[in-house]
């Protein structure tokens, strides 16, 4: 859903809408409301009280909250003791994390976490404190008491976003040019085998979703991480590619330099994974990207509009992006 498009509607009224859930986490008035980020999956809003600043979201329709909460009940702890910044979920007056509309929606609250959130291209110095930083939220990770339980279970597997793209693109007529659809279908294919090949390590505990843009910085290091609701069983290459994927890749174009000052960054906390590190992330990196670009193109044929259309042609340009035509 496009988030910015909700307040346009009617301004007022869904102000007010906002207020009323807001009263059920919360005793302060409420002066503001407005849309935060750009996420794919919640809607998510900044609340302004006059003491202090909230985050309201809207959870996805047919979100599993007893996983959700399960998760939080294993991570919140260890992230305390450590004091590693993460979404500190309210408790409405009923006890509980969620607020439950009549029609179905299900909402939860947090306070504001005050930190920067860094945008690319990344001085090195920054680069270098981000990769400290994963791997320093990989080894708290590594503390939980339990297994988490996927809320996204086909969550980079590509295997899954590979046959649905089949499925999909063998049942539908196709809304793209046949000159561009073929581009990306000869493309696509062309990698399958090599991707598709590829296992990953699954016996550690990762973010699942570790784009730049949910990575808290305060004065150049980082502090802490949002939306822990990708937490799952997996490798952390994986969580160590997708973030080169969001900071060090621009215009299409890998800056294999500010890769590997990450890279450096990460292994300077965890000497210990240096050889499956420097091994995999290359690999990796260009999986992820392949299974994101297949769930952008699978999107746009489906019609299921998963992705937020930034502008008219957006999820087609990230296909293309992506798949590097």
């Amino acid at each position: 859903m496009d988030q910015s498009g909700d307040l346009g509607v009617n301004e007022k009224y869904l102000n007010m809408k906002y207020e009323e859930i807001c009263k059920n986490f919360i005793d302060e008035k409420v002066s503001s409301v407005r849309p935060l980020g750009n996420g794919h999956i919640n809607a998510t809003f900044l609340v302004e009280t006059e003491g202090q600043s909230y985050v309201l979201q809207r959870l996805q329709m047919g979100m599993d909250t007893e996983r959700l909460e399960h998760n939080y009940n294993l991570y919140s702890p260890v992230f305390d003791s450590d004091g590693w910044l993460y979404p500190k979920w309210l408790k409405t007056k009923m006890g509980e994390y969620w607020f439950s509309e009549h029609g179905g929606d299900k909402w939860r609250m947090y306070p504001y976490i005050d930190g920067d959130i860094l945008t690319s291209p990344l001085e090195h110095d920054t680069l270098f404190a981000c990769g400290q930083g994963l791997a320093h939220m990989h080894d708290v990770l590594q503390k939980i008491d339990g297994k988490p339980k996927a809320v996204y279970p086909r969550l980079h597997d590509l295997s899954f976003y590979y046959d649905k793209y089949v499925r999909t693109a063998g049942s539908r007529a196709s809304c793209v040019s046949d000159k561009i659809g073929g581009q990306i279908q000869e493309k696509i294919e062309s990698l399958s085998a090599r991707f598709l090949a590829v296992t990953a390590d699954d016996q550690l505990i990762i973010h699942g979703d570790t784009k730049l843009s949910n990575a808290l910085f305060d004065k150049g290091d980082m502090i802490g991480f949002l939306d822990f609701d990708t937490i799952m069983p997996g490798s952390v290459i994986t969580d160590i590619a997708d973030c080169i994927r969001s900071s060090c890749i621009i215009d299409g174009v890998l800056v294999r330099e500010s890769a590997e000052c990450l890279i450096e960054g990460y292994l300077s906390a965890a000497p210990q994974r240096k050889e499956e590190v420097l091994r995999d992330w290359e690999d990796t990196l260009g999986r992820i990207c392949y299974e994101l670009a297949i769930r952008y193109y699978t999107d746009i044929l489906s019609g299921e509009n998963s992705f937020i259309e930034k502008y008219p042609g957006y999820r087609l340009d990230r296909v293309m992006e992506l798949l590097g035509i």
